[in-house]
């Protein structure tokens, strides 16, 4: 999954739960939305998990990708109408089944989701509600897919036994 797949996850399960005008990817710099609207900005990535390769298993098409595993903060901010009611909604049922089917069909879950926050402020003179909420979830960051145009060494180590005793020590080295 790439960032931008984990945002357009995000936005669609938002605009599954709830009515609201617009679902944005949050840009500190970028215009307002006009009316009620939810921004989702994917924070802070750690990475919990090593790398893997995973080979394809068509011999003719030696492919690899490189997979990490991260966890990620996205926060979800709403504002303007019923911004509080609406981040409770969100909130409330990120640990519904439906969503954590639609997650897991992604490759994500979810872990853990911080309390709803009401953040009203004054905006252009006038009051603004807003609230916000961040939710933890883990993903398999990957790569591009590499091709493997060939293989410069092989190493085997192993034994050779009888079922009683081991006959020979054996290293084969191909290539190199």
């Amino acid at each position: 999954m790439t960032i931008d797949e984990l945002q357009t996850l995000m936005r669609d399960t938002v605009n599954s739960l709830i009515t609201i005008s617009d679902v944005i990817n949050h840009h500190p710099n970028g215009p307002r939305a006009s009316g009620e609207f939810a921004s989702i900005h994917v924070g802070p990535l750690r990475k919990i998990g090593t790398i893997d390769k995973k080979i394809s298993t068509n011999v003719n098409d030696l492919d690899f990708k490189t997979v990490k595993l991260y966890e990620a903060m996205i926060s979800f901010n709403f504002f303007r109408g019923d911004a509080l009611g609406n981040a409770a909604i969100v909130a409330g049922s990120l640990y519904d089944q439906h969503v954590t089917d639609r997650f897991s069909a992604a490759g994500a879950g979810l872990t853990r989701i911080s309390d709803v926050r009401e953040l009203s402020e004054v905006f252009d003179a006038s009051h603004e509600e807003r609230s916000q909420f961040d939710a933890f979830v883990q993903f398999e960051l990957t790569s591009a897919v590499e091709s493997i145009t060939g293989i410069d060494t092989i190493n085997i180590n192993g034994t050779v036994d009888n079922s009683e005793e081991i006959v020979e020590q054996i290293t084969i080295t191909v290539g190199g």
